[in-house]
């Protein structure tokens, strides 16, 4: 029993880091004023299952946008994060890119951290959003005060599903 626990771990894992890397215009095509939206909020008996799981719900939203002095497909992508906690909320936002190999990369001002975005599979619509270098920082909802999510084992890669975005 102990053998086949551990070849599923490891098979959960190895399907994980297999998620298809994509640049940002396959996630979301670069036309002005595009976004779309994904979200999970993790069921009371999923998180009884990962007590060390700080975040209960995710919503992230990603969006194109071009200046007056862009070419058509020459704009930037836009994202912002809300996320909860079992004690605190918070949103960010920044940024989004694909560096030449394909990795879609939503990174935080001053050293805020960063999300990197990897569809489930190419047919649907799920992303993976794992937290890179630490954590993200987070502005806490009702308050001038930040604070750090740190990507501990359970709260470093969430796996989001495709919502409708709020106007």
């Amino acid at each position: 029993m102990r053998i086949s626990i551990s070849v599923l771990f490891c098979a959960s894992v190895v399907s994980l880091t297999n998620a298809k890397a994509d640049s940002l215009d396959v996630i979301l095509a670069p036309i002005q004023g595009t976004s779309a939206c994904w979200e999970r909020s993790y069921t009371a008996d999923h998180l009884s299952n990962h007590p060390r799981q700080k975040v209960t719900n995710v919503r992230f939203d990603l969006g194109y946008r071009e200046w007056e002095d862009d070419q058509a497909g020459q704009g930037e992508y836009t994202f912002s994060i809300a996320i909860e906690t079992r004690e605190r909320r918070g949103t960010e936002g920044g940024l989004c890119h694909s560096d030449d190999k394909g990795n879609t990369v939503c990174a935080v001002d001053c050293d805020g951290g960063a999300i990197e975005l990897r569809r489930r599979s190419p047919e649907e619509g799920s992303l993976y959003l794992e937290l890179l270098f630490g954590g993200l920082r987070l502005e806490d909802c009702g308050s001038d005060e930040a604070f750090w999510l740190s990507a501990e084992p359970d709260d470093r890669v969430f796996l989001v599903h495709p919502v409708a975005c709020q106007e």
